[in-house]
């Protein structure tokens, strides 16, 4: 083989590294709702001003007349909190959710928006620049400085400084 070279590269891991055992689910049907186990790791809780949705034939815009500002500045629709998840969690505007934390807090939402595939990893789940999964809508001018300042809900509401463990879509 005149002027052809092959390289073989071999890598080795270590027995301890290996298991058996199947990766837990990452979904689990449980009766009424789907509970997604997210991954693992800071994930901020970002959020968008609801003047952001301006179209008056979406349903965003429908459900957007119906809402009031509610805690912490975060926008609500029949008492639940108004968020944007990718399509790799929810389907449609509407749709409603729990956010659970790992410390124990459940945060009750409603999707009043939907992240665009464009903008979120290849499961359309996290988004691309900044990692968030889950986006408040808020009224930015009644969100405490911080969070503002910050880009993340968390800072508003000591009791969502936690990372989301789960998502709890209702069918």
């Amino acid at each position: 083989m005149d002027g052809l070279r092959f390289y073989i590269n071999i890598r080795y891991i270590h027995s301890k590294y290996l298991s058996k055992n199947k990766p837990k689910e990452e979904v689990e049907v449980l009766g009424d709702y789907i509970e997604y186990i997210t991954p693992s790791g800071h994930r901020p809780k970002t959020y968008m001003d609801w003047d952001c949705i301006t179209s008056p034939s979406s349903k965003q815009y429908k459900m957007k007349q119906q809402s009031y500002i509610g805690n912490y500045g975060v926008i609500m629709y029949q008492g639940r909190y108004s968020v944007t998840l990718g399509s790799g969690f929810i389907k449609c505007v509407g749709t409603k959710f729990d956010l659970i934390l790992a410390n124990g807090t459940v945060i009750p939402c409603i999707a009043g928006d939907m992240k665009a595939d464009i903008h979120t990893d290849d499961g359309n789940r996290i988004t691309s620049h900044d990692g968030s999964l889950a986006e408040f809508i808020v009224n930015t001018s009644s969100l405490v400085s911080k969070a503002r300042k910050m880009g993340d809900i968390s800072y508003s509401c000591p009791a969502w400084n936690s990372e989301i463990a789960k998502i709890r879509v209702y069918q």
